[in-house]
């Protein structure tokens, strides 16, 4: 039975995003072998950085990226949910 990704994903970026969000820590390796093994997927490296960052700055980001990620969305949610309005907002304090 071959899998289809249309039924719970977008696209592969947003299976990325999610296998990346439960494991924050993981490698582009660890990426990989998870949709391979799970999702029946191969996804290349150029893909997980488009989609997560670069294994480098994870790594650099580490614990913080659950703290990081829990204020964005409060930020986000401040802004009406309009990405657009956030960044620039973002972009004003840095």
């Amino acid at each position: 039975m071959k899998k289809c990704i249309s039924a719970n994903y977008y696209n592969k970026s947003q299976l990325i995003r999610d296998v990346y969000a439960v494991n924050p820590a993981a490698t582009n390796r660890e990426i990989k072998k998870v949709i391979n093994e799970q999702y029946g997927f191969s996804v290349g490296s150029n893909l997980i950085i488009q989609a997560v960052g670069s294994q480098t700055i994870r790594r650099n980001l580490g614990i913080r990226t659950t703290f990081i990620i829990a204020k964005c969305k409060d930020i986000l949610q401040e802004c009406g949910n309009d990405v657009e309005f956030a960044m620039r907002c973002l972009r004003l304090a840095a």
